[in-house]
């Protein structure tokens, strides 16, 4: 991809990220306006030499990301170059940030300028850029660390929440709430890569492991655990990890991705307590998904990225002895037994076998406004889900014994 500009200078005012712009024919004073030095390197057609007047060379070798000015007046100016560096650390993985420009992520004055100038919507592009990325855990490591996340996500409510970097205070957990979410999106990046999800598929389950644990953060969610008070309980935060990860998303400009997102974080802690995985528990389970508004291509494999996510989950807890072992074969297990059961149920297939106008011609007296069809319905999935019933004679007696 080529683009052609011409050369310019540019003024910021406090208010806006969109500047004045001057011509100028002095490639010195172009480069200053740029993001990096690495992004400012010039090819001459006169000479055909390349001309740096920044550094970007030294840089590209050194594999530094740094900018061509002072990393605040560069990042206050337009503070969604604060992005757009975090970003460049998926994209070049190899690269690390200078210590000037990784301080100045963390400064007040870029958090403020980004609140100030920067509609949240902008964000939504380099999130998945970074996300994409080939290393999306060190760039959202960054973006949580730093404390950008904040004025990022633009929640008032988020602002109101303990810190990312909070301590669990939890025997299951040895690390701090930071340190796990960026362990979890590293092992589901990876294990995703490894067993061949699509991009689509691993974009949507890291974005959901980057908000399952926001909850944690709401102070009105940790209480004492009943089984030791001097540790914590989170019980139902992936309610509220769910609801946030819903607004943020909204707030930002995300479609029907966002409801993709929120049903994985709602569901995330599903199965660390799914021991009872019978033919109705599996059905129930899979029909949560399979009666979303999405499109089908996620809609079958929904379930899979909340067990895979599940499996990150485990690995996350920042220690993998026996118990831990153990829990992550079992989870492996059951996604080969739920895999099992929907080639088992193809057979049959995922509608009940009777429609509600066969319902109400077999109970002609019952009211149809009183719900009771949904309910036959339910009950007749279960029942085929696990045999009793293959066909619409079986159906029929299976309602009316049930009832009558």
């Amino acid at each position: 991809k080529i683009e052609f500009v011409p050369m310019r200078t540019e003024v910021y005012s406090e208010e806006s990220r969109i500047p004045l712009i001057r011509a100028t024919d002095n490639p010195s004073e172009d480069a200053k306006r740029r993001d990096l030095t690495i992004n400012s390197l010039y090819y001459n057609l006169d000479t055909k030499k390349v001309e740096d007047y920044t550094g970007g060379f030294d840089d590209l070798k050194s594999k530094i990301l740094k900018t061509p000015i002072s990393p605040i007046e560069t990042l206050t100016e337009d503070p969604l170059r604060a992005l757009r560096v975090i970003r460049f650390v998926s994209k070049m993985p190899d690269f690390k940030l200078d210590d000037s420009l990784l301080s100045a992520l963390s400064m007040k004055e870029v958090h403020d300028a980004y609140r100030k100038k920067v509609s949240p919507e902008r964000a939504k592009t380099e999130i998945e850029k970074i996300i994409k990325g080939e290393r999306p855990s060190d760039s959202l490591r960054l973006l949580l660390q730093s404390g950008l996340y904040l004025p990022v996500f633009s929640s008032e409510r988020l602002d109101s929440f303990k810190p990312i970097t909070m301590d669990q205070n939890t025997r299951h957990h040895k690390l701090n709430l930071l340190n796990h979410t960026i362990l979890v999106i590293e092992n589901l990046d990876r294990i995703m890569r490894e067993n061949g999800f699509s991009d689509r598929e691993r974009y949507l389950a890291v974005l959901a492991a980057l908000f399952h644990d926001f909850g944690k953060m709401d102070p009105s969610i940790e209480k004492p655990s009943k089984k030791d008070p001097s540790q914590s309980s989170y019980h139902g935060h992936e309610n509220v990890s769910a609801e946030l990860a819903e607004e943020i998303l909204k707030r930002l400009g995300f479609g029907v991705d966002r409801n993709i997102v929120k049903s994985i974080v709602e569901s995330h802690m599903i199965p660390h307590s799914f021991i009872d995985l019978n033919n109705k528990s599996m059905g129930n389970f899979i029909r949560k998904f399979e009666s979303l508004p999405i499109d089908d291509e996620i809609k079958e494999s929904l379930w899979k990225l909340v067990f895979v996510h599940s499996i990150a989950d485990t690995m996350g807890k920042g220690k993998i002895d026996e118990k831990e072992l153990e829990e992550i074969e079992q989870k492996k297990k059951s996604i080969s037994k739920i895999e099992e059961f929907l080639k088992q149920r193809e057979k049959v297939g995922k509608k009940p076998i009777l429609n509600g106008n066969q319902i109400m011609k077999l109970f002609p007296t019952k009211d149809p406004k009183s719900g009771y069809i949904a309910n036959m319905q339910k009950s007749l999935l279960e029942a085929q889900d696990d045999g009793t019933v293959t066909n619409e004679e079986q159906a029929k007696e299976y309602l009316i014994k049930l009832f009558n």
